[in-house]
């Protein structure tokens, strides 16, 4: 009977440790409207990341002129903690194909196939889908469509995968992350 007690109390303790931090961090949604709003673009990837000196989002924002920023959010009370251009894109354009060069061009006339939906959206629809939290948002762009992949924990502790069409917000497939 005493070990009962004690594995009760031990999975109560658990659950509200675990509810305790899904209370006290800001969702990925809500980190990639701070990003945004912060650099004045939008974002297009969100990152959770757990160090020991803290959890944060790490956020990529692009501008309207292609730029891109990363910026990082702290995971429980939403202040930017450091923001910088992304330099990635100086050191892939001495390797760009013809194909990559004409995307570029194609992205700077605005005739590429772009999102219609926010990263912050895509989160939304994934985490109201599965019911949870979502904790990672990353934007694909492939031949037959774009979509957001969305990682997102339930309170329970499981995760899943959802995938959401970049166009038109549909759930295109959620799963359980092994």
């Amino acid at each position: 009977m005493k070990l009962l007690k004690t594995l009760t109390l031990t999975a109560a303790l658990a659950a509200a440790s675990t509810s305790t931090l899904a209370a006290s961090q800001i969702s990925a949604s809500q980190a990639a409207s701070i990003a945004a709003k912060h650099i004045g673009g939008q974002a297009t990837d969100v990152d959770f990341e757990r160090k020991r000196s803290g959890n944060y989002y790490e956020v990529e924002v692009k501008k309207t002129n292609g730029q891109e920023y990363d910026v990082r959010i702290d995971a429980t009370t939403g202040k930017v903690l450091r923001a910088h251009a992304d330099d990635d894109n100086a050191k892939r354009s001495h390797f760009k194909s013809d194909n990559a060069e004409k995307h570029a061009k194609a992205d700077k006339q605005g005739k590429s196939a772009k999102a219609a939906i926010s990263a912050e959206q895509a989160a939304d629809i994934a985490a109201k889908h599965v019911g949870g939290r979502a904790t990672d948002v990353e934007f694909e762009r492939k031949r037959t469509g774009n979509f957001y992949d969305v990682e997102v924990k339930k309170a329970d502790g499981t995760e899943y995968k959802v995938r959401v069409h970049a166009k038109t917000g549909k759930v295109l497939r959620a799963q359980l992350d092994d």
